[in-house]
């Protein structure tokens, strides 16, 4: 027996045929999807062998994908959402705690509407009052609805956060702390830099004023 669950005709418990059924038979044997259902958020849930979440790409499978339209096990969860018109920003790493007041953050997330085609970066920034001091904005994630996350995409000295979707999660790493005795380190070491810019600064003005003096003796001889 599998489960289906969400937005289609006849959601319930389903008998299949092992190895043989896939997630589009199962969804076709319920009915088919309702108007609301929101198919890229779609996601199923193995209990054989503790698998857990399998991400894949609902709609692909629905298209007949092969790698995507995966034949069903016994114990399988599958659900389907109805579409959200929102997503969803962790306040960690924003400057969200100036604009908002303390009960909107116990949640420790806040709620934006979507915008079609917008990246993560788009929403800190109008959301959350932007990324705070201790973000590191290169790890800044998007978990979409189908359990699947993606990462910032580094191209050489410019960054590209993920697309955002319907659904999606935004979640931002922070710096690593430093511990006292790094912080005591990388003060030596640039007090040592500085040392020896001063140190090469002085053989250098020494070297021009031991030439200035020979090239004005050269002179008066």
């Amino acid at each position: 027996m599998v489960t289906l669950q969400g937005e289609v005709k006849y959601p319930g418990q389903y008998a299949i045929t092992k190895g043989k059924e896939t997630l589009t038979d199962l969804i076709a044997k319920a009915g088919g999807l309702t108007e609301d259902a929101y198919i890229a958020g779609g996601r199923i849930k193995r209990a054989e062998d503790n698998i857990g979440y399998i991400a894949i790409d609902f709609k692909k499978a629905m298209r007949g994908n092969k790698d995507h339209n995966l034949i069903l096990a016994g114990g399988d969860v599958i659900r389907i959402d109805n579409q959200i018109d929102v997503i969803k920003v962790h306040l960690k790493g924003t400057n969200a705690e100036e604009f908002y007041t303390k009960e909107m953050l116990v949640a420790s997330t806040l709620s934006a509407p979507y915008f079609k085609g917008k990246r993560a970066g788009y929403y800190v920034r109008n959301f959350t009052g932007g990324y705070d001091k201790d973000a590191k904005i290169s790890k800044t994630y998007v978990q979409y609805k189908s359990g699947r996350i993606v990462k910032t995409t580094h191209l050489g000295l410019f960054r590209v956060p993920p697309k955002v979707k319907l659904g999606s999660e935004i979640m931002i790493s922070l710096k690593p702390v430093k511990k006292k005795k790094d912080k005591d380190k990388d003060k030596k070491e640039r007090v040592k830099d500085d040392s020896s810019v001063k140190d090469t600064v002085m053989e250098l003005m020494a070297l021009l004023i031991s030439a200035f003096t020979v090239a004005t003796l050269a002179n008066t001889l």
